[in-house]
């Protein structure tokens, strides 16, 4: 259980960091997000991401 609750908060912290720097996601969803709204593209972004690279990314980002 306490894995998944890791995981969720992860993920919902990465979502809101792309919410607010898109300009680190890649270019694709950057593009994409023009068209469909930020928030649209920011979720498809990270849904993206598999569990390891959660994990490696929300380190890079909030140094964890």
């Amino acid at each position: 259980h306490e894995p998944n609750e890791r995981a969720s908060r992860m993920l919902g912290e990465l979502f809101g960091h792309y919410l607010k720097h898109p300009a680190e996601m890649g270019e694709w969803s950057r593009r994409r997000a023009r068209k469909v709204g930020r928030a649209r593209a920011v979720c498809d972004y990270v849904a993206g991401f598999t569990d390891r690279y959660v994990m490696e990314e929300h380190a890079r980002v909030f140094g964890t």
